[in-house]
């Protein structure tokens, strides 16, 4: 299954009654008898079309696996299963991929990057890593529209930015949108062969998930000690890293709860902490300092870069008559070192690693509605984001961010399960739950 939207992560493993169900809690049923990965995709696959096209209207799924594939596939693994022969912790789980990750013929899915050019584009084989993030602004995609919350369901005149997923930071931002937890490691620490990039000094592939411990179980289970012990955690200020005027007005109403949700969480985490491990506020050169002549330097870095990206891709796919992108000219490769060297030394030098180095932190978390995302990106460090609660004026959830540095990304899981630990159950998204019906899996 393909998705643009991530919300629907949030309600993939059918009626389940709690965040407490993620998939590891499903992997120890599958592996009591209590549920069989037949059931478990059927499960899925109802949900989905249930609110996908119809009931609440997503449109999150830019496609799907044909039915005969995940059948045959989960017949297949629960015979395994039942031999004895479990191949890893997500045996017999579904997962959903984003479009710019490439999956091999044997799923008939397109690659299509969310672009009608690409729309029955199919890759020659499946990309290592299967999870990831796209660049496709605010929930929307040529190929399948506007995608809607499984929070709550988009005014027309709303504002871009006032629901849903955007995707300023990539996969962070949709994630603290619908409730989940994510982890995006540092620049190059995961292959990104069969993804496609927009940038090689900016993509990277992180995941999605409903607990800490999914997003652990690949190799950061260890580091989910459920204590703040040994950490030094910095916060910064929610009035300095509020999102600019410029790129969403926000309602006085929702803005003060924002702030009420994220000064809970310091709260929180002060109480479960050592006393002298937490330092408010703390503080870094602006976001907007990044900017190069007027210019959002991601943008700038993205157009150049994209450019032979793009090209390799059309050429993968092997769509004929497109006009490619035209050559860079001197000066604009004059522009993008200049920008990279500004992002390097505004955001890491004099910013992020500065503030480790002589605040002695290991942990910065800050308000996910904020342009620390665009720092995240310019530095390349790891960052990660955790359901912090919900907007009692739209409904919507809204998420705690962290960053740490690079090679520290067993901290992040450490802070992520203490966290999760001393926080009340996220909520679920009342669009999509039945009306009386119980389906525990």
């Amino acid at each position: 299954m393909r998705l643009r939207n991530f919300d629907l992560f949030s309600q993939l493993a059918g009626s389940i009654e709690s965040c407490s169900s993620d998939s590891a809690g499903l992997q120890r049923k599958l592996n009591s008898d209590l549920l069989t990965s037949v059931e478990l995709v059927q499960a899925c696959l109802l949900r989905i079309y249930k609110h996908d096209q119809k009931g609440a209207k997503l449109n999150a799924m830019i496609s799907i696996v044909p039915n005969h594939v995940p059948m045959e596939r989960s017949a297949q693994l629960d015979r395994e299963r039942t031999a004895g022969r479990i191949k890893s912790p997500f045996h017999g789980i579904p997962i959903l991929v984003k479009t710019p990750i490439a999956t091999g013929p044997s799923l008939e899915l397109a690659t299509t990057l969310g672009s009608l050019t690409l729309k029955h584009s199919v890759a020659p084989k499946t990309a290592p890593s299967l999870i990831g993030a796209d660049g496709n602004s605010n929930g929307w995609s040529a190929t399948g529209g506007q995608t809607q919350s499984a929070y709550m369901a988009r005014k027309p005149d709303e504002p871009s930015l006032g629901q849903g997923t955007e995707s300023i930071g990539f996969i962070v931002m949709p994630a603290t949108r619908a409730g989940l937890y994510v982890f995006e490691p540092a620049l190059n620490a995961v292959s990104m062969d069969g993804v496609f990039k927009s940038s090689v000094e900016l993509d990277v592939v992180g995941g999605l998930a409903r607990s800490t411990a999914d997003l652990a179980l690949l190799s950061y289970q260890q580091f989910l000690t459920k204590t703040f012990d040994s950490l030094r955690i910095g916060f910064f200020g929610p009035t300095t890293w509020s999102l600019h005027p410029d790129i969403i007005q926000l309602d006085e109403l929702i803005l003060k709860q924002m702030n009420e949700i994220y000064f809970a969480a310091v709260e929180r985490i002060k109480q479960h902490a050592p006393e002298v491990s937490v330092v408010y506020p703390v503080d870094i050169p602006p976001a907007t300092d990044l900017w190069y002549e007027g210019k959002n330097p991601i943008s700038v870095v993205m157009a150049y870069e994209g450019k032979a990206a793009l090209e390799a891709r059309l050429d993968e796919a092997k769509v004929p008559g497109l006009k490619r992108p035209g050559k860079d000219h001197a000066d604009q490769n004059q522009q993008h070192e200049a920008v990279k060297e500004r992002m390097k030394t505004i955001s890491k030098d004099n910013g992020i690693y500065k503030l480790f180095r002589e605040q002695n932190l290991n942990i910065l978390p800050f308000p996910m509605d904020s342009l620390m995302v665009f720092i995240s990106a310019a530095s390349g460090y790891p960052i990660a984001t955790m359901p912090a609660g919900v907007i009692q004026a739209d409904g919507r959830p809204y998420g705690l961010g962290i960053m740490a540095q690079a090679g520290s990304e067993n901290l992040t899981f450490q802070f992520m399960s203490a966290f999760e630990a001393h926080s009340p159950p996220c909520a679920l998204p009342s669009r999509v739950q039945d009306d009386g019906s119980k389906n525990e899996l």
